[in-house]
């Protein structure tokens, strides 16, 4: 089998990969993530084996995407991203190292599928792991193909502070999709929330531009308007939200959490969760 469903977790990172297996295992503990499947390492094996851009697609791959894919409505867009084996690592999160392409039609899912396959090949993905002392020779990547949360709010989270170590939770968070806090495109509004008291300090970032959906699909950056550059993109009702869904998941995982997490029409969604790196600046 080359395709299984987010809900028949909690499943491997050696079957699923890091990011996806996770996923598994949040879904398993009654977390809200967006619904959707994910490819397998097997699948990414054997199309290394049967000589990968080259070669043919591995076994009944189309089929199964194609009866995964069938369980949404056929308007549906999604998000497709690396799952490699090596990613999220305590020691070595991979954050932008590979590839993930957003708001896809169904008819745009494999291609999707074989450009994230294609990434584990990135020479700066190779090069970030020698740094870290690993070795991408035996990694394999699983995919996940999810239902795209067209975010009105989006950013990361981090159970305690990622530069100081201190006991609080921290938040950074922009306006559109999360991926322009995850890729550094802009500089967001940072929520530190105590744990104790729950107290809120903001700092007001920029939000120079977002990343919003185009309505013939795809993404755009477009800029923020002067409105929205100066007030928070976050309530405190939210910050609070953010804040308490974070604690939750460090509680669950049993250590310091860094999460993505997406707000569409009032509801509060975890796209991935990673065990926190404390060395370095914080994530972008």
């Amino acid at each position: 089998m080359y395709v299984v469903t987010l809900q028949d977790g909690p499943l491997s990172p050696e079957e699923v990969g890091g990011k996806a297996a996770s996923l598994t295992y949040l879904i398993h503990h009654q977390v809200a993530v967006p619904p959707g499947f994910v490819v397998t390492t097997h699948a990414h094996q054997a199309y290394l084996q049967d000589g990968g851009a080259s070669g043919p697609i591995p076994g009944d791959l189309n089929e199964e995407v194609r009866q995964a894919l069938s369980a949404f409505a056929p308007t549906t867009r999604f998000a497709v991203r690396s799952s490699a084996t090596f990613e999220d690592l305590a020691s070595a999160s991979f954050a932008g190292q590979y590839d993930t392409v957003l708001d896809v039609g169904a008819e745009e899912v494999m291609p999707a599928i074989f450009r994230c396959w294609a990434s584990a090949a990135n020479h700066h993905a190779h090069s970030y792991a020698a740094q870290h002392g690993l070795s991408l020779e035996k990694s394999s990547m699983g995919v996940i193909v999810q239902a795209l949360v067209p975010a009105e709010t989006a950013g990361v989270s981090f159970s305690l502070h990622p530069v100081s170590g201190a006991d609080e939770v921290v938040i950074n968070a922009a306006y559109g999709l999360g991926e322009s806090v995850v890729s550094g495109m802009v500089t967001p509004d940072t929520f530190i929330v105590d744990k104790a008291t729950s107290r809120i300090e903001g700092l007001l970032g920029d939000k120079e531009a977002m990343l919003r959906l185009r309505p013939e699909g795809g993404t755009e950056e477009v800029e923020t308007s002067e409105e929205l550059r100066t007030r928070f993109c976050l309530s405190d009702r939210d910050v609070i939200r953010v804040h308490h869904l974070t604690l939750a998941l460090e509680r669950l995982a049993g250590y310091p959490v860094d999460v993505e997490w997406a707000i569409a029409e009032d509801s509060l969604y975890c796209l991935q969760m990673r065990p926190i790196a404390l060395k370095g600046v914080m994530h972008a």
